[in-house]
């Protein structure tokens, strides 16, 4: 199990990435349909902010600095594949690179051992 911090724009982001994700078959989906109603903005938190676009740029003044904020649990299959989606993503936001590498780090980190006691 795995659990990952995600900010209101990560999460935003990451609901595009995974809906817009290809898989062959629809039975292969099932996964990141999981992955999208973990990851995705609820109606409040949409309506919570005010959105505003101008050209290709998206942005949200939010109510305040954590509005969005929630730790998402994974299964660890569930982790692999949001770090297999992540990895495959085609034409990115140089600015979210660095985030988006973070993310796939920590869904891929190893768990600590627990030692015996």
């Amino acid at each position: 199990m795995k659990v990952i911090p995600l900010t209101f724009y990560q999460r935003f982001s990451l609901a595009g990435a995974i809906g817009n994700f290809p898989v062959p078959k629809v039975k292969d989906a099932a996964m990141f349909v999981r992955l999208l109603e973990k990851v995705r903005l609820t109606e409040a938190e949409r309506r919570g902010g005010k959105f505003r676009q101008e050209g290709q740029n998206v942005s949200w003044t939010l109510p305040d600095a954590g509005f969005g904020t929630k730790s998402i649990e994974l299964e660890d299959i569930e982790a692999e594949s949001l770090a297999q989606a992540i990895e495959a993503l085609e034409n990115i936001r140089v600015l979210d690179v660095e985030w988006l590498l973070k993310i796939s780090e920590q869904l891929r980190a190893e768990e600590p051992e627990e030692q015996a006691a």
